[in-house]
């Protein structure tokens, strides 16, 4: 038998080596002839299995793109299977895939019925801000015709009569039947104004041609004068008209109801 510590020959059954002197294990016992060795118990390695990818992450996803085509109602369905599965993703200690997937089908899900929600209100909201905004713009004709009438009062205290031409010239220089009771609109107006028929003030909208559909006129003791303009994206044209009792009428509304 060989020495493992200085690897020379010893003869069989020596308990030490000749040489350098290493003492041998003792020989365990033999098995008895005709037996079988003894079977070496079998061990099941842990070996873990691949993980998987979640359905409902993958649901959760496809029905987030597809809630804006549903008006919300498929977005709402994988919110829920978003959180479902994120969940459950959460839950497996790495078995389950998809977290993702399961984040975005939230996101998505949660977006889509907010940007509907939005466009509702923008529906309702933008359409009444339109007519706000126009009646605001009314308030200018309200005001300069309320103006009208307190110069046209006024003219007719000093001279018993109210303007009757629609134009005069005096010293070379033309002034109309709105100038002539010292009345001019101040900064840039939204409506034309019309006295006698005619034309007096234009806004940039309207052609200085085209009349407010001749609801003006006067003579010595009565007088209409009216203003119109387009206060909104139409091609109707708001008119009002202010008499010599003072009654203002909105004869053409062009306020959208």
């Amino acid at each position: 038998m060989r020495c493992p510590n200085c690897g020379k020959e010893n003869s069989e059954g020596s308990k030490s080596c000749q040489h350098c002197g290493h003492q041998f294990a003792a020989p365990g016992p033999s098995a008895p002839a005709g037996s079988k060795p003894a079977a070496i118990p079998e061990t099941r390695s842990a070996i873990s299995q691949a993980p998987r990818t979640s359905g409902m992450a993958i649901a959760s996803l496809v029905l987030g793109i597809l809630g804006g085509c549903s008006f919300g109602l498929a977005g709402i369905v994988g919110l829920i299977l978003g959180i479902i599965a994120y969940r459950e993703i959460g839950r497996s200690q790495g078995q389950i895939r998809g977290k993702g997937m399961a984040i975005t089908g939230i996101i998505l899900g949660a977006l889509f019925p907010v940007f509907i929600f939005l466009g509702i209100m923008a529906a309702i909201a933008i359409p009444n801000f339109l007519r706000f905004q126009a009646r605001a713009k009314q308030s200018e004709a309200k005001q300069n015709l309320g103006a009208i009438f307190t110069a046209y009062a006024a003219y007719y205290a000093d001279n018993n009569t109210y303007p009757t031409a629609p134009m005069i010239n005096v010293n070379g220089k033309d002034y109309n039947c709105l100038a002539i009771a010292d009345w001019e609109p101040k900064g840039r107006i939204r409506y034309t104004y019309e006295c006698m028929g005619t034309v007096a003030y234009h806004n940039d909208q309207i052609a200085p041609s085209e009349s407010c559909g001749g609801n003006s006129g006067a003579d010595q003791t009565s007088f209409t004068i009216s203003a119109c303009g387009n206060i909104d994206a139409d091609s109707t044209l708001d008119v009002w008209t202010i008499n010599d009792s003072k009654v203002l009428i909105n004869v053409v509304n062009d306020v959208r109801e």
